[in-house]
């Protein structure tokens, strides 16, 4: 830093270098979201359109029951939280679409898709919202799995308790 102040250079204001990242961030979002939606089908674009839409016999679209929160550990919620991972791998593979993009911003735009209703992810644009839904979708395949792992390690740990007091 001093060495910058001997030489006169004066660096810009902190909201200057802020615009310029905020601008820099935005072009490299919209070529991971038009990414995205090129390495889409027609199928796979359907199908997550599909999740925005509330069916005739139904209270809540699709995506109500993606964000869904895990449970306690417990036998019933064990084999609800099987059938619910297997649920979200069989909506679409997301993993080849989301090629070449960070998991930190997988996270990221799947914590940010989480926040949103399906009305509010309609209105994104076609490439970030299908972006977003995939990221949505892998991210909680992440946490079903990571569930369903941690319900069935605390299942076996209550059985091998039990045995160990029978015996």
């Amino acid at each position: 830093m001093d060495g910058l102040i001997c030489a006169r250079f004066e660096l810009p204001a902190f909201s200057g270098l802020d615009r310029t990242v905020e601008r820099v961030q935005a072009v490299v979002h919209r070529r991971l979201f038009h990414g995205v939606f090129d390495r889409l089908s027609v199928q796979h674009k359907e199908a997550l359109d599909q999740l925005l839409v509330i069916g005739f016999d139904q209270r809540q679209t699709p995506l109500q029951a993606i964000k869904r929160r895990p449970r306690r550990a417990s036998r019933k919620n064990l084999d609800e939280s099987v059938e619910h991972l297997e649920w979200l791998e069989s909506l679409i593979t997301v993993e080849g679409a989301l090629d070449g993009i960070a998991p930190v911003l997988i996270r990221d735009f799947g914590r940010q898709a989480r926040a949103l209703d399906a009305a509010e992810i309609k209105d994104l644009s076609p490439e970030k919202r299908y972006t977003f839904l995939l990221c949505l979708i892998h991210s909680m395949q992440v946490r079903a799995r990571d569930t369903v792992a941690g319900m069935y390690v605390k299942r076996m740990a209550a059985v091998h308790k039990r045995a160990k007091d029978d015996l």
